[in-house]
């Protein structure tokens, strides 16, 4: 991945982000707030991408609607890091285990399996 673009800097930036708006909404994100941010992101991308689409009211023209599905995925990606840190969860590593398991070894090298995950196994 390129410098500035892994997955624990844009956890960071959005941790930063996070904490910004919090302060200024006046909110404490505690364990119960950070799920709930990443629970609404979906329905919005949703929305935003059946606009797109021609399938909801539309506001905008075509650009603006891009745009808005762009911003949208932008808050889904920014909000799961930060719910995976905090339920201190290591992404590539779920995902390697979940994901590897249907690609040959030599394809998907993970970066580590928990004990007694066995690479290619199926689920």
């Amino acid at each position: 991945m390129p410098e500035g673009r892994s997955l624990d800097r844009l956890s960071d930036r959005s941790q930063a982000v996070g904490d910004i708006c919090a302060a200024r909404a006046g909110i404490d994100c505690d364990a119960v707030r950070h799920p709930a941010r990443p629970s609404g992101e979906p329905g919005a991308l949703q929305a935003a991408f059946l606009k797109l689409n021609g399938q909801g009211r539309a506001t905008g023209d075509a650009d603006d609607r891009r745009r808005a599905l762009t911003d949208e995925t932008a808050d889904l990606v920014a909000q799961l890091p930060l719910f995976a840190r905090r339920q201190d969860i290591d992404p590539p590593d779920a995902i390697a285990r979940i994901w590897g398991r249907a690609l040959p070894k030599a394809a998907y090298a993970p970066p580590s399996l928990p004990p007694g995950v066995t690479e290619g196994a199926t689920p």
